[in-house]
């Protein structure tokens, strides 16, 4: 494995870019769309608080997957959860790992809504644009869109060129970084082509596992591949279908105490450095999408849409749990993910002061779960515990073992009505209903035995709910748009073995918006204001019925603050900006604190002592119960902010552009009990590169996080555990387009 210190001067982004994204005469910005609302609109005239980036932009600004839109977006936190990757917009999205909980930022690809959060690291290539969409997405999305949307369109084949084109690249970077990138355009007949694009990445490890040396947690082995097939008889129908498959076999996590936390003792005091005695796993085995395209455009102009899909997720890893402790505890997961989904959409044409979309869509998914936890680390009590270390966590050996199918179905219409010249009603709604079940079975093994078994058990859970929104648009002028709307979000609950149902989240939304295009198309901006109210965070809890962990609810919380982004281009010049104030608080939230319990952990204490009952047949939690009113929203930084500069200068054969990027989170907390292990602390991360073109061919060297700062990328609620994020890295691209 390369080390930290031997981090040499190589690759830059591995999205390759056919087209010619040079300056044009003019020096003005293009024309951005949004297509989330099914039809496309010029971004300075769409009601959404939306950022849109180009394929351009995604090369430029070093966006390889989902994770890093936070780099390029206000508003947004992505953070490491382990299995998972949280991500939020404006703090609401979501915050627990479990199969019955989905997110509350919707993500699709190709038009697939992908309800499971393991989709979430599948990489950006050969992609068209990427659409962030902030707050609740009532009408389209419906139901899994509270804190807003993602919308990912890869490229699509395009009929009508008479030769194969397309791009190929290679890009080496530091920690032995190895990858490839392309993509081909197919001519097969007048009505007929393909596109297959592809990408490989291999790197070992930012760490070195000192203990185990065959086992290397953080390295990469990633292929993709993407085939598109396009039909068009005629001018009226269209045929599309896409096929793509992801692999990836991962070193496992590299999840580690953190300084001062109960388990701190037993790590490295070089954070790059690991103890794991296990050798950790984590196989995306299977990442599989499916998605057939069909339009038909009537004599009347209305265009009826249709998008079926299959996606399948399988993911198989075990993570060493106690940080170093040489006699160990592990978590071994297998999951399968199953969605299939079908939508259709009626579209009217695009003139007429009056337009309008309707339409529906089904989600079925099936989780299964394989879940074992060995903590062989302290039994109960202090025996058994390393001299001078207190007790921490109770040994136990548990199984978990469920299915967890869900369904949701939704009917949506909205309409735009045109009241005067540049004055438009927009009013939209949805009307869903969601079912949930799950079966399956617990076994607790602990050390002294609690009750072994809980029977398997089939709970359901069903909700209807209509969501939506109103929206007046005015276009005071060609270079000023102005809107104010409402509207609302919702996202299901469900159930959750053994301790029964949780109630759905929802948000209502009220937003003042300012779009404007100055300097004769060379200033671009967006600002908006928001204040949102928030029912019903989905949340763990200690269940003290039961006196089990469990999915509860939180109350309210009042979310407000603004959004301003920029972008300019003068010449070779350009620049972007995005800059986002959030300021949240939460009320009516009294919950036990886990951590505070003896042994940290609910285990053998049973449910709540009633009363003339006393402990050990029960336990009382009221001591530790603590008031969270006023306390900030998880995974709500107050300020994120990033900016983007570069100058394109000519030489003698070819182009130079260097560029600096730079972004910035406030720090953000995983819990709502806001605590010393909760906190991610604020971070500037800076970027730079520097391309050169000419021709067909594009040179990129390119450095992420030049300072080689040391930062939190995530953190376990309330473990003491931390994710590290990158550390400086070099790359060097090499691509040509033919």
């Amino acid at each position: 494995m390369a080390s930290r210190g031997a981090a040499s001067v190589l690759a830059a982004s591995a999205v390759f870019v056919a087209q010619d994204v040079r300056a044009d005469s003019s020096g003005t910005l293009d024309e951005i769309v949004v297509t989330s609302e099914k039809r496309a609109t010029n971004i300075q005239t769409a009601s959404l608080a939306v950022s849109v980036l180009t394929a351009d932009d995604l090369q430029k600004k070093d966006v390889k997957d989902l994770r890093d839109l936070q780099n390029a977006t206000p508003s947004l936190s992505v953070t490491e959860a382990g299995i998972l990757t949280f991500m939020n917009i404006r703090g609401v999205g979501l915050l627990i790992q479990t199969p019955t909980v989905v997110s509350g930022v919707a993500t699709y690809r190709d038009g697939l809504f992908s309800p499971s959060p393991i989709f979430l690291t599948e990489p950006l290539y050969d992609m068209a644009s990427v659409e962030v969409l902030r707050g609740p997405q009532g009408t389209f999305v419906g139901q899994n869109s509270t804190g807003g949307a993602v919308y990912q369109v890869s490229r699509s084949p395009v009929i009508g060129s008479d030769r194969v084109e397309g791009n190929v690249g290679v890009k080496v970077g530091s920690f032995s970084e190895l990858g490839t990138e392309g993509a081909a355009n197919l001519p097969i007949s007048s009505t007929l082509a393909a596109r297959v694009a592809w990408s490989t990445t291999s790197r070992d490890s930012y760490f070195d596992n000192i203990v185990n040396t065959s086992a290397h947690p953080g390295s990469l082995d990633h292929k993709n591949l993407r085939v598109g097939l396009l039909w068009e008889p005629s001018d009226a129908f269209s045929l599309l279908v896409k096929s793509e498959v992801n692999i990836a076999r991962d070193g496992g996590y590299t999840s580690q105490p953190q300084p001062g936390s109960p388990l701190a003792a037993f790590a490295s005091p070089d954070p790059w450095k690991l103890k794991f005695d296990r050798g950790d796993i984590h196989d995306d085995e299977a990442s599989l999408r499916n998605s057939v395209e069909a339009k038909w455009t009537l004599p009347s102009g209305i265009t009826v849409r249709s998008i079926s899909g299959f996606q399948l997720g399988t993911q198989n890893f075990l993570t060493d749990t106690d940080g170093g402790y040489e006699d160990g505890s592990y978590n071994h997961q297998r999951i399968l993910d199953r969605v299939y989904s079908q939508e259709i959409d009626v579209i009217s044409p695009d003139t007429g002061r009056f337009r309008w979309t309707v339409g529906g869509s089904y989600v079925k998914q099936t989780a299964h779960l394989d879940l074992h936890i060995l903590n062989d680390r302290f039994p109960f009590g202090p025996t058994g515990a390393p001299a001078g270390v207190a007790p921490i966590f109770p040994q136990m050996d548990i199984w978990i073992f469920t299915t967890n199918p869900k369904v949701a179905e939704g009917v949506f219409a909205q309409g735009t009505y045109e009241l005067t010249k540049g004055l438009e009603l927009q009013v939209g709604g949805r009307y869903s209903h969601d079912e949930q079940t799950q079966s399956g079975a617990l076994t607790l093994l602990p050390n002294p035995p609690l009750p072994g078994v809980i029977p398997a058990s089939s709970p359901r859970y069903s909700d209807n709910h209509a969501t939506g929104k109103v929206a007046l648009n005015w276009t005071v002028s060609d270079e000023h748009f102005l809107y104010a709307f409402v509207a609302n979000g919702y996202k299901p609950g469900g159930v959750n073995l053994p301790a029964g149902d949780f109630k759905a989240e929802t948000v209502v939304d009220y937003e003042l918006g300012w779009k404007a295009t100055l300097a004769g198309g060379h200033v671009r901006t967006q600002l908006g204001l928001f204040n949102m109210n928030y029912h019903g965070m989905q949340m763990n809890i200690v269940d003290t019925n039961s006196g089990t962990n469990s999915v509860g609810n939180a109350e309210r919380s009042t979310i407000r603050g603004a959004e301003f982004q920029l972008q300019a281009k003068s010449g070779r010049f350009s620049t972007d900006l995005n800059v986002s104030y959030v300021d949240s608080s939460t009320g009516g939230i009294s919950l036990v604190d886990v951590r505070a319990l003896p042994g940290g952990s609910t285990n053998g204490l049973g449910p709540q002592c009633a009363v003339g009952q006393a402990p050990p047949a029960c336990f009382n939690y009221d001591p530790y119960r603590v008031s969270l009113d006023g306390r900030p929203t998880p995974y709500a930084p107050k300020l994120t902010a990033n900016a983007g500069v570069e100058y394109s200068f000519a030489s003698e054969n070819g182009v130079w552009t260097p560029r600096f990027d730079v972004t910035h989170l406030s720090d953000q907390y995983s819990s709502l009990f806001a605590g010393r292990f909760d906190r991610i602390p604020t971070r500037t991360l800076a970027n730079a590169s520097l391309s050169y073109r000419s021709g067909d061919w594009r040179t990129t060297l390119a450095v992420t996080n030049i300072t080689d700062k040391t930062y939190v990328s995530g953190i376990d609620d309330g473990s003491g555990f931390m994710w590290l994020g990158a550390p400086r890295v070099f790359r060097l691209s090499v691509n040509r387009a033919f």
